[in-house]
């Protein structure tokens, strides 16, 4: 089950997936850490993942 924040798709949202939105901020056009939709990976993207870090799929924004 897909969940927004899971990069690598093992059901939470971890240390791992932390680090590929890190690697994407600032980038913009079809990013897949933009978490908030509006076309760029920025500190909001962030502050949103930070918000449900450790949650499994269970749990959604």
């Amino acid at each position: 089950m897909w969940m927004r924040g899971d990069y690598n798709d093992y059901s939470s949202r971890k240390s791992s997936d932390l680090l590929t939105l890190l690697s994407e901020i600032g980038y913009a056009s079809n990013c897949t850490a933009d978490l908030s939709g509006d076309g760029e990976v920025n500190v909001v993207d962030l502050l949103t993942f930070l918000s449900v870090f450790g949650l499994g799929c269970g749990d959604s924004f």
